[in-house]
């Protein structure tokens, strides 16, 4: 009996000390989660309140996992699917952001899940770390041999408390105040809460405010580049990237460093096809009509060329806004953005065209953005000290290059503009984090501005004077009005309801926005000040 006893408690500490390392080697870990805590500025019954808590909850989390290793059925084997899976995802984002996943965060890789190929391509290798952590947790469940009665009972009650209290502090707390805690089941618990996300207004889709009874162009582009930080289009460096100038087929008039709508695809997106006014962000951009009703309206017909996902599954893009689009180009067969230039420019040899780019760009990884033949070199120091700033100045040089060159080597007939910007900048391991899309924490500016030029195949003084007064001091925020302006509609409508146009005088904003525009929980978004 006590030989029995003595097996049955070695195997009990095995898989309890198997269990502990699972739990510990979450990434951040609990322990610097109690670290932060502990050093923070308020008094000391409180801090040790707030530890007792999160060590509370910890135990609730961790018994659920040591239960379920203990369950003496086959169906074990769910509970390890469960508890492994979410693992993956919040360890890799812990050592991508260097900060434990919050709800927001959430959020930003729900929209993202169309870039999820690009995404394990660049930080798949991130995979093993959580894998090394799955491996003890396998070890734990296959080794058990000391059955608990039970135990299945046990897990569950205890995971349900678990993300009971998890989803709650989520919700009451806006999206806040998780990341000290153990992120065992977050992900379950972030959809959970999303349920109670509840947004404020009906989401508009047509209703334009407003008749046009102006000029208008015979054309219009809006070409929304992807991940192109500002100083490497037209930056001070002329060997920093990409210069476009004039030539003798086009007008380029540069508007110089602009900050983004958003440091993430989908919100910047969604802003530009919107026009929402930033300090009311979360009212109008479910009540603004879209980009298209208006393009409509004044009798274009609309075309959507989205080289990344052709208008599906991403940027907020749903069924009903592409049935507003009379022609949404099919781009599976495109090999790099030279192709969207060259169908383009088929396009604008006809007039009455309003046209929607979303280039493929300087997505991450980088390098596959370009053949491995493709190796210019670049002078600037920047770049040159940081092999990702070089793969990415090359994808830019590729892509980008590529398309303008292919673009603008001929003129059309039709009078004809473009706005080209991108839909957010980039962080290039200037600060700890990822490359763009922080939703929590302190984003880096660098994720936030873009290049924004105009480009015409007629002179226009307007839009000169305008770009050199204006210099720096645009946003997304008020590409939409412009458009208006182009459309034919009057200043004096689009005014009252949007933000002035580039060809306007403009008090510098300098913001970007990030996580959820539509806010969480009913709280105001979040906005980054660009210096």
């Amino acid at each position: 009996m006590n030989i029995k006893n003595t097996a049955v408690n070695k195997n009990s500490f095995l898989i309890f000390s198997l269990v502990f390392l699972f739990f510990i080697m979450e990434r951040p870990s609990i322990i610097n989660g109690l670290i932060r805590i502990y050093g923070m500025n308020f008094g000391f019954i409180l801090k040790i309140t707030y530890i007792f808590a999160i060590l509370l909850i910890s135990s609730i989390g961790f018994f659920a996992i040591y239960y379920a290793a203990n369950i003496k059925s086959k169906y074990k084997w769910i509970f390890f699917i469960l508890i492994l899976f979410p693992t993956l995802i919040t360890d890799v984002f812990g050592m991508i952001f260097t900060q434990p996943m919050f709800y927001g965060d959430y959020l930003g890789i729900k929209l993202a899940i169309a870039n999820i190929n690009d995404a394990l391509s660049e930080y798949g290798k991130l995979l093993l770390y959580p894998l090394i952590r799955g491996i003890f947790l396998f070890l734990a469940f296959r080794l058990s041999t000391t059955f608990i009665n039970n135990s299945g009972i046990k897990s569950i009650v205890l995971i349900a408390c678990y993300m009971i209290i998890f989803t709650s502090i989520c919700v009451f707390k806006k999206g806040g105040y998780t990341g000290k805690i153990p992120s065992l089941f977050s992900v379950y618990s972030f959809e959970i809460a999303s349920l109670f996300d509840k947004k404020k207004y009906d989401y508009n889709y047509k209703g334009a405010l407003f008749n046009p009874n102006g000029n208008k162009k015979d054309n219009i582009v809006l070409i929304v580049d992807e991940s192109i930080r500002s100083d490497f289009i037209n930056g001070k460096e002329p060997s920093a990237g990409l210069n476009v100038k004039t030539n003798k087929n086009w007008n380029v008039y540069d508007f110089g460093i602009a900050t983004s709508g958003s440091n993430c695809s989908a919100t910047s997106n969604i802003i530009l096809r919107k026009g929402p006014k930033p300090d009311n962000l979360d009212v109008t951009i479910y009540q603004n009509p879209l980009i298209w009703d208006y393009a409509k309206k004044s009798g274009y017909k609309t075309t959507l060329i989205d080289a990344q996902n052709n208008g599906k599954n991403h940027d907020y893009f749903d069924t009903e806004e592409r049935e507003m689009i009379d022609n949404n180009v099919n781009t599976t067969e495109y090999k790099s953005d030279t192709d969207i230039a060259i169908a383009l420019k088929g396009l604008l040899k006809n007039t009455g065209n309003f046209i929607m780019v979303i280039k493929r760009g300087a997505h991450f990884p980088y390098a596959k953005s370009y053949p491995d033949s493709f190796k210019p070199e670049f002078k600037w120091d920047y770049i040159n000290k940081n092999p990702t700033r070089i793969e990415y100045a090359r994808a830019i040089s590729y892509q980008t290059g590529g398309f303008f060159e292919e673009l603008l080597k001929e003129s059309v007939t039709p009078s004809t503009l473009m706005i080209y910007t991108s839909d957010h900048g980039q962080n290039l391991k200037d600060a700890p984090g990822g490359t763009h899309c922080t939703a929590t924490g302190e984003p880096y500016p660098g994720e936030g501005i873009v290049p924004l030029l105009l480009i015409a195949n007629e002179t226009s003084d307007l839009i000169s004077s305008s770009s050199k007064k204006n210099y720096n001091n645009t946003s997304h925020f008020n590409i939409f009005s412009t458009l208006l302006y182009y459309f034919g509609y009057e200043n004096n409508d689009y005014l009252k309801h949007y933000e002035p146009a580039l060809i306007e005088p403009i008090n510098k904003y300098g913001y970007f926005s990030y996580g959820s525009p539509f806010g969480y929980f009913n709280s105001k978004p979040l906005f980054k000040k660009v210096d």
